[in-house]
């Protein structure tokens, strides 16, 4: 299957798995974690890895983040190196983290402001 090209952040129980059914379809995925070697198992099914979130959102069309709390997901999305540093207009972020709406609402704006990411 071929289809938009996937990025996965946060490999943990439940992203290691969403990862995987990805893969598993078909859809080309590049995955970026804090750690190489959780990301073990998805690298083995044929993902791709990212050295930081930003070179991920370059490579990709489509950004799945699935990390712990506010705190990650703005450090993924803000921090050095994150996803905001890379060319996204026209890309697409889905966060699946469990966090405040508000934060989410107002990070989007934020992001679409910096670098065109929906």
């Amino acid at each position: 299957m071929s289809g938009p090209r996937i990025g996965f952040i946060g490999l943990g129980t439940m992203g290691g798995a969403m990862c995987r059914h990805l893969i598993d379809a078909g859809f080309p995925v590049a995955v970026w974690g804090r750690s190489k070697e959780r990301a073990q198992p998805v690298l083995d099914a044929g993902a791709e890895w990212r050295d930081s979130p930003a070179r991920l959102a370059t490579a990709v069309d489509i950004v799945a983040l699935c990390v712990s709390n506010d705190a990650a997901v703005g450090e993924v999305v803000f921090g050095e190196g994150g996803i905001a540093g890379a060319d996204g207009d026209g890309k697409l972020l889905i966060d699946h983290s469990t966090i405040h709406p508000v934060a989410t609402r107002d990070w989007a704006s934020a992001l679409h402001e910096s670098n065109g990411m929906s």
